[in-house]
């Protein structure tokens, strides 16, 4: 279930939130006891409680009363900044406020405070718990509508419901709309009711068994009461008790109750952005409308399915930007826990979002655990803009923002917070929620809820304020305003008698005029001002009322009252810190302090004192003089509401002296370097020098006489730093150079192979330095021939063998040079190519490449190039010495080859033509028809296409494969119609094969040619022949006839003799022998044939037959009779035989194929009486169709006997002989004598049977009857010989004493069942049993027993004695020691310690199963191991050993295992906290390992760069940069390791910057700055900024007045900085004086030339009127006194020439000497 039960679990109030103070901070509040199912659930009923918390900002007394009830409890100077819990609100007796009944109540709970507070309330029972924030009555509205949802819970009474508080004095007219039926009211139908302060209208919805009603969209509004205002009144929404759960999910036993403040309609906003919860991510939304055409836009998307003309609901698992045309309202609701594929603990929760409009910049919240709370999170939509300044508890937080994908220039954030009070702040407003889950409990609210009416309301103006709010300072100035959202016809400003408020006279304009007017979210809005200044006198907080006359028809009959506190604040007190040095140049930083006394200081005004200005909270300011050693800095603060306040502090200033020095020209390791130094300070002496060489030495002076020095020994980068020290105490910022002492080059080159007569040498450079300056070293070759190089790799060509002394020099960037000789001897000459080729090929055959060239001595052949297509499309590759290569197209080849030796020589080019030859062509073609059987010509039509072609292959694709070496025609004939692959190829004179032509000939079936002949005598009209011919292929109706039916030529010939129809039909005239003939041709063309003989018979039969052994037939044996007819020509066609015609004159026999004396049989029915029967048999002869003859004989039968022999029983093969008595004879029928006799093995003729004589088996018995008459009956029966049993059994493996063995009986019956079993044990114990099922005997010691066995089977036959001899085995007796494991290695050896009387252990094999389901792998070792992944279970592990003897006796033995330690959890953090620094600065690492279940006592640390340590919370120093890996593992007292912690050290190098050399300009011009640098990510700073074009890029530009110092800050990756300065002196024109007077008098004796001093190199010449030189001087280092050579020149006029250089032009004039 849900929890919510502190303020601090869902503190959504920003006390000190600014935006908060139209919301839910104010001193007067209204609600009710909300409905709770443990009014009338639970044990015990009415077991809720309910409470309200207050939080304060200031000392507060707050006071909570029922009016109507008569309660009333006050508590008094509640602390600031606390979260204050009242006592329960009273829920029995007469003062019991719980809204249990729908209707009308006076149960109103008023809260008032003195000082602005946010309240909630709580109503709670165990884990059914709810709470809301409240409020403030002067944010309340007059149209709400209740959101709720779908109503299901697992228990009753769960009613859905809202409720209504009268909050204005007076009379409150509401009218409600249910949306669904409730208690008392139809759901549509419009209720009016008038409620006075502090009454409750109660609406409760129906519900029946656990489910109810849902009163979404219900509507509640204030109406007026003729001509009043409407009022204001405060709704609630909620439920006793719901469940919130999936379409077609299970119903849940997670439910809760909840209870929320609705916002006044007024209060809505346009658009939404939501956010998924944690876990939960798939919540349900309602989005509410107020006008049903409202269009809502989803991701874009417009919404359909608007339920009930008041919402959209949809449900989905991303965030959602929901907009729409006109104001909406939008709930977010998480499933019940396990709901809609939510994980992991959680409950219901309602939450109404605020829309963009309403957001909100500070928030003050508290996740608590209470009540089981485990998981706390804050999700927050803000724009993108406002992500950079977003702080949780000051700090950035953990999780990253997310671009929200509906809205571009919004981001979200999802993050999980710790239990306790956080605050949320951010220059941007934004919109959050803040909810947490538990066990089947949650809590959940809009953690920034502004219920600002966005078109309605009271602003106090003055020229200073920042926000439209009714707030002010005591003795500040403002105007009032009102903003509408229509044009009132009258105004009354009512400002309630106020003594501090100046003016205080109510003021009426009965026809207000805007002033000015805007729209907002498409509805216009007019603001109206009263005219004149207002002051208050006294902090308080003003009612101020303002009654408009709304022309629109709104139901509140135009009056509206609008009511707002004016909140009068004390003045703000302005006032600042500041942090320096007190020197020039250094950033001082400026903190502000102002109180704003209650309100948010929204501005700031500095004026540092020096004519420089800035606004933003906490300035930097950089003095870049001294001035006057102090300046007067001032602060002017202004309040959001325009209160101002301002202070002055004088903040003093001295001169900083700038540190620089020189560094001789020294880069190679061991020289000496000098550093002078060339520090200065505008104003007081440098009396300290702080020298840090960068090698760990240093040096503090107090003077700089003495250039300093050092030599560096070994290659690095040393940066050494100058700061120095004025009188006053103020130090420079640290000048640094990087010193690089550069090493010298290892000189080193690789001899190449040289192959003549190009001779072209590559001398591989492999010299080295070791910083990595390879590229910019510079070379110098003597190749030893007399050539010389200067590239990098030397390039030379010889043309001679050798051998030469080659020597390389080489001079790094630095000027550190090295050199090295050594002598080249492979110089090698020119080898020769040749090789041999099949001269001609056929296309597609292999062409042979052999390659026969020489190396030359000394060398061998490494690679071939084979170009087998040269001036074709060939190319050299390099393949084989001989391999060969099938050529794709037919024509003329060059071939060309040429080598590559072991030396990398290669040699001249070998040439070879060769021939491939076209294929010949293959081609024939086929006589027809082709039918099967038939022969088929065959004609080749083949294409030699080069050369003669000599021979013809054929595959005739029937096996016939023909080799012709001629090309005649030959034929082939098939036998079976079918389609036949014809394969033909030809071979040319020049051995080339064709490609094999395929051709699939379809050969057709001949048809198969059959007739009927018909039966015909010369007397018949026609003989029709019936064709029956076939084609295999189905075709037969395609057939052409052709019949001939007088093949032989018998006269008079048949009429026709001919027909072409398919049953041909003609009249004989003869009889006679004739041949018939018919021809047919098949559709394919195929033709076959077939002649049959026929003859004509005679037209007069002769009928007659024969009977067989006439006097001895029996009825139960076949008469037989013999064929004897004749005809006077030709034969007897056919004959039909009446068995028995008197009888049945219908039955007979035809044969249409009669012989003579063929025999036929039949049958008669058998009988047994009487004893004879007669029967007459009719024999009819047919010629022809018509042409017959008839004949009649009589047949006598016997009675046959019938033989009765029922089944014979089975006999034991021991029995003595049986005679047989079962058969009889059942018929009647006289019998001969003797009448049976018996056949069969063991028996006699009398019946006599003897079963030894037979054996074993089953025997057939025949007993046959003869009658008197010689007729015979038999019938035969089996009799079966039984075998005896065989007793036999087995026994279970292994034998082992103490152990149940099990007999299993094997015992074969052979015939019937066996019924006993009789064992004799051999230990004294016998067993009879009367089953075969098996049985276990227990052998209490080992020994040797002779077990037997005896059965018999139910037909009494006994077995033979079975005799087992059984030699029953020791147990082991099982035993182990149990390790102690450590995860997650997790293993540990177990320690076998069992035994075995025989002393056999040795030959024991193992089974442990180590009761691991997570590892059931079993091991069979003696002593295993075994790994465990997790600790033991309740009870332990069960380890089980088995262990089996040699004999394969078995016993185990089981232990409980605990001894499963958990892995210790390394873990440490570093400050500083992300564990990146600026190189040589430090890291502190603390351990925070958890050891589990010991104490942690050892510590290994490795810190990525080869070094490690032991201690438990060691400080490292890096020494070089980079990334390092750093790791930590430890050790607890039950040596148990732990996991290994690994984090990411950054050290970051500090960046290279040389400001570069001091610059000159002539004055007015410009020049640009170009320090020499590296760094990562460099960002600039130069100052003083003063002339710079941009002081925050690396090269900026400067135009200055005067001379001046720039110092450049150069911060590079991981915020390391480096300083330099540059100074730049302006070259002023020269101020040339036109006349001195050197008379001594001390007033210009000599010739100053103002700022000529300034230009280097300038020189000067002084002529007299003649042209003679009297003067001239470089850099005038002394202004001229008027001499020449040491004498005064007279008095006159001289003229210069002056070249200042430096860019600026000669200066030339006349300078009057005078005296």
């Amino acid at each position: 279930m849900r929890i919510r039960i502190l303020l601090c679990v869902f503190l959504l109030a920003s006390l000190f939130s600014q935006s908060q103070d139209f919301s839910n901070k104010g001193t007067d509040f209204w609600l009710g006891y909300g409905y709770h199912v443990r009014y009338v659930t639970g044990s015990p009923i009415n077991g809720q409680e309910m409470v309200l918390y207050i939080a304060t900002e200031a000392i507060t007394d707050v006071t909570v009363s029922i009016p109507a009830l008569g309660y009333s409890k006050t508590y008094s100077n509640i602390p600031a900044n606390t979260i204050f819990t009242t006592s329960p609100i009273p829920k029995t007796g007469a003062q019991d406020a719980r809204l249990t009944t729908e209707g009308l109540s006076g149960k109103g709970i008023h809260v008032t405070s003195t000082k602005p507070v946010v309240a909630y309330t709580h109503i709670y029972n165990s884990n059914v718990s709810g709470a809301t924030l409240l409020f403030p009555t002067n944010t309340l509205g007059r149209e709400y509508y209740s959101v709720n949802f779908d109503q299901y819970s697992n228990e009753g009474s769960s009613n859905c419901f809202f409720f209504v508080v009268a909050t204005d004095t007076g009379t409150t007219t509401i009218e409600v709309i249910p949306s669904k039926n409730t208690q008392t009211m139809v759901a549509g139908t419009v209720y009016s009711y008038n409620l006075t302060q502090g009454q409750i209208l109660n609406v409760l919805g129906t519900i029946s068994g656990n489910n109810g009603v849902d009163l979404t969209g219900s509507k509640i509004r204030s109406v007026s009461t003729g001509s009043g205002a409407c009022k204001r009144v405060a709704v609630f929404s909620g439920s006793g008790k719901i469940n919130i759960r999936c379409p077609n999910a299970a119903s849940t036993n997670s439910a809760d109750n909840y209870i929320v403040q609705a916002f006044p309609q007024s209060a809505w906003g346009k658009k939404y952005l939501t956010t998924q919860t944690v876990n939960y991510p798939r919540s349900y939304y309602r989005v509410c409308v107020q006008d049903p055409s409202t269009i809502v836009k989803l991701n874009g998307t417009i919404m359909t399915g608007l339920v009930g003309n008041f919402y959209y609901q949809f449900e989905n698992a991303m965030p959602n930007y929901i907009e729409a045309d006109k104001p909406i309202m939008v709930a977010q609701y998480i499933p019940s826990q396990g709901q809609c594929g939510g994980t992991g603990n959680g409950d219901p929760e309602v939450i109404y979002l605020s829309p963009l409009e309403q957001n909100i910049g500070n928030v003050i919240l508290n996740s608590t655990s209470n009540f089981q709370i485990t998981a706390h999170y804050i999700n927050v939509v803000i724009p993108t803009g406002g992500v950079s300044s977003f702080r949780l508890d000051g700090n950035v937080p953990s999780s990253a923002f997310v671009p929200h994908p509906e809205l571009a220039g919004y981001s979200y954030l999802r993050q999980n917070v710790v239990a306790g009070q956080h605050t949320i702040l951010s220059d941007s407003g934004f919109n959050a929620i803040a909810y947490g889950y538990g066990s089947a409990e949650s809590y959940g609210y809009n953690a920034g809820s502004n219920i600002l009416d966005l078109y309605q309301y009271v602003t106090l103006q003055n020229q200073y304020a920042s926000v439209n709010f009714p707030a002010t300072c005591k003795g500040t100035p403002f105007k009032f305003s009102i903003t509408l959202p229509y044009q009132p016809l009258s105004i009354t400003w009512d400002f309630n008698n106020s003594s501090s408020l100046s003016p205080n006279t109510n003021v009426v304009n009965n026809a207000p005029t805007f002033d000015s007017s805007f729209i907002k979210d498409g509805k216009t809005l007019y603001v109206y001002k009263l005219t004149g200044n207002y002051n208050f006198t006294v902090p308080g907080t003003y009612p101020i009322k303002v009654i408009v006359n709304n022309p629109t028809s709104d139901g509140c009959s135009g009056l509206q009252e609008i009511s707002y506190d004016v909140t009068v604040y004390d003045k703000p007190k302005a006032n600042f810190t500041f942090s320096q040095t007190g020197c020039v140049n250094d950033p001082i930083n400026f903190t502000d302090q102002s109180n704003g006394n209650g309100r948010a200081i929204s501005k700031w005004q500095w004026n540092f004192g020096d004519n420089t200005i800035d606004s933003v909270k906490n300035p930097i300011k950089t003095y870049t003089s001294p001035g006057t050693g102090t300046y007067a800095v001032k602060l002017t603060s202004f309040t959001d509401i325009g209160c101002v306040a301002d202070t002055t502090i004088s903040l003093p200033i001295s001169s900083k002296p700038l540190a620089k020095f020189g560094v001789s020209d020294t880069t190679c390791a061991g020289k000496t370097i000098v550093f002078s130094d060339s520090s200065t300070i505008v104003v007081g002496n440098i009396t300290k020098w702080y020298w840090d060489y960068g090698n760990g030495n240093k040096d503090t002076l107090t003077s700089n006489a003495i250039p300093r020095s050092q030599t560096y020994t070994t290659v690095n980068s040393y940066t050494v730093t100058l700061i120095v020290e004025s009188n006053t105490g103020c130090k420079s910022v640290a000048f640094t150079k990087t010193i690089v002492v550069y090493p010298n080059p290892v000189v080193d080159f690789a001899l190449p192979i040289v192959c003549l007569p190009i001779g072209a040498a590559s001398f591989s450079n492999l010299t080295t330095i070791a910083n990595g300056t390879i590229n910019t070293v510079t070379y110098n070759w003597n190749f030893g021939d007399g050539g010389t190089g200067n590239t990098t790799t030397g390039l030379h060509n010889y043309n001679s063998v050798g051998p030469f002394t080659v020597k390389l020099t080489a001079t790094s960037i630095n000027k550190c040079i090295a050199e090295k000789s050594q002598t080249l001897t492979t110089v090698y000459v020119t080898p020769v190519a040749s090789f041999t080729v099949t001269p001609e090929t056929c296309l597609r055959d292999s062409t042979l490449f052999t390659s026969t060239s020489n190396a030359g001595t000394g060398n061998t052949i490494t690679n071939w190039y084979w170009n087998r297509d040269f001036g074709g499309t060939g190319i050299y590759k390099d393949t084989l010495q001989a391999y060969k290569y099938r050529y794709g197209i037919a024509k003329t080849y060059i071939a060309k080859l040429y080598f590559k030796t072991d030396k990398g020589c290669y040699s001249d080019t070998a040439t070879k033509t060769l021939i491939v030859n076209p294929l010949p062509t293959a081609q024939f073609i086929n006589s027809s028809p082709l039918c099967e059987q038939r022969d088929i010509l065959f004609t080749t039509q083949s294409v030699a296409n080069a050369g003669n072609i000599n021979r013809w292959y054929w595959n005739m694709g029937n096996t016939v494969v023909n080799n012709f070496t001629n090309n005649n025609p030959f034929t082939q004939a098939y036998l079976a119609w079918n389609n036949y692959t014809i394969k033909h190829m030809v071979e040319t004179d020049k051995g080339c094969k064709s490609d094999t032509l395929i051709k699939v000939l379809n050969i057709r079936p001949l048809p198969k040619v059959g007739f009927v002949l018909p039966e015909v005598c010369l007397a018949d009209a026609a003989a029709v022949f019936t064709d029956t011919s076939t084609i295999a292929d189905g075709s037969q109706a395609g057939f052409a006839y052709n019949w001939t039916f007088n093949v032989t030529g018998v006269t008079p010939s048949p009429i026709p003799a001919t027909a072409i129809i398919k049953n041909g039909s003609t009249k004989y005239n003869k009889s006679d022998n004739y041949q018939v003939k018919l021809k047919i041709t098949s559709a394919a063309g195929c033709i076959d044939s077939l002649i049959k003989s026929f003859t004509v018979n005679g037209s007069i039969p002769v009928s007659n037959f024969e009977i067989q052994t006439p006097t001895s037939l029996c009825s139960n044996t076949p008469v037989q009779i013999k064929n004897t007819s004749t005809v006077d020509f030709g034969l007897v066609t056919k004959v039909e035989i009446f068995w028995d015609y008197l009888n049945n004159p219908t039955a007979k026999d035809i044969d249409d194929t009669p012989t003579p004396n063929k025999l036929y049989n039949h049958l008669y029915s058998n009988f047994q009486q009487p004893a004879t029967k007669t029967f007459t048999i009719r024999f009819l002869a047919y010629s022809g169709g018509t042409c017959v003859n008839i004949i009649s004989k009589t047949v006598t039968i016997n009675a046959s006997p019938k033989v009765q022999f029922v089944t014979m029983p089975g006999i034991c093969l021991d029995a003595t002989a049986r005679q047989i008595i079962q058969a009889t004879e059942t018929g009647g029928v006289a019998g001969a004598s003797p009448a049976f006799q018996y056949y069969g093995n063991g028996v006699n003729t009398t019946g006599l049977f003897t079963p030894t004589v037979a054996g074993v088996g089953t025997y057939p018995m025949k007993a046959v009857f003869t009658s008197n008459k010689g007729c015979q009956d038999s019938v035969t029966r089996n009799i079966t010989v039984w075998p005896s049993p065989i007793a036999k059994f087995g026994i279970s493996s292994p034998v082992c004493e103490k152990n149940a063995l099990t007999f299993t009986d094997s015992s074969v019956a052979n015939f019937s069942n066996i019924v006993t079993w009789n064992y004799n044990f051999g230990d004294a114990t016998n067993l009879t049993r009367t089953n075969a099922t098996a049985f276990t005997k227990t052998y209490t010691n080992s020994n040797t027993y002779n077990a037997t066995l005896k059965v018999t089977t139910d037909s009494g036959c006994v077995s033979s004695i079975f005799t087992k001899t059984i030699k029953v085995n020791y147990l082991p007796v099982v035993n182990f020691s149990l390790p102690e494991i450590c995860l997650p290695d997790g293993r540990g050896t177990f320690t076998n310690s069992s035994t075995i009387l025989d002393n056999t252990d040795a030959l024991f094999t193992y089974n442990w199963n180590f009761g691991d389901a997570a590892n059931t792998t079993p091991s069979v070792l003696k002593n295993p191991t075994h790994q465990y992944s997790a600790l033991a279970p309740s009870g332990g592990y069960l380890v089980k050993l088995k262990v089996t003897s040699n004999n394969g006796c078995v016993d185990s033995l089981t232990k409980p295992f605990s001894n499963v330690y958990p892995q210790p959890k390394a873990n440490f953090k570093t400050l500083p906290v992300n564990g990146e620094v600026c190189i040589g600065d430090t890291i502190r690492f603390t351990d925070l390992s958890d050891g589990k279940t010991s104490a942690v006592n050892s510590w290994r640390w490795n810190f990525g760069d080869n070094s490690s340590v032991t201690t438990q919370n060691p400080i490292k120093k890096y020494s070089d940069t980079g990334s390092f890996l750093v790791k930590l593992f430890i050790f607890n007292t039950q040596g148990c390791v732990s996991d290994t912690l690994s984090k990411a050290m950054v050290i970051h190098p500090y960046p290279k910057l040389d400001a570069g050399s001091d610059l000159v300009v002539l004055e007015g011009g410009t020049i640009p700055i170009k320090p020499i640098y590296y760094a990562t990510n460099p960002v600039f700073s130069w100052l003083p900024m003063t002339y710079l074009d941009t002081p925050t890029i690396a090269n900026p530009k400067t135009t200055p007045l005067f001379d001046i110092t720039y110092i450049v800050k150069l911060t590079g990756i991981g915020g390391c900085s480096v300083f330099d300065d540059v100074k730049i002196t302006v070259l002023r024109a020269p101020l040339i004086p036109n006349a001195f007077s050197p008379n001594g008098d001390g007033i210009n004796d000599t010739w100053a030339i103002k700022y000529l001093e300034s230009y280097p190199g300038a020189t000067i010449e002084i002529y007299d009127r003649g042209g003679q030189l009297v003067y001239q001087s470089t850099n005038y280092p002394k202004n001229w006194d008027g001499t020449t050579n040491g004498k005064s020149l007279n008095v006159g006029t001289y003229y210069y020439i002056i070249n200042p250089k430096n860019g600026r032009k000669i200066m030339s004039g006349s300078v009057t000497i005078l005296k």
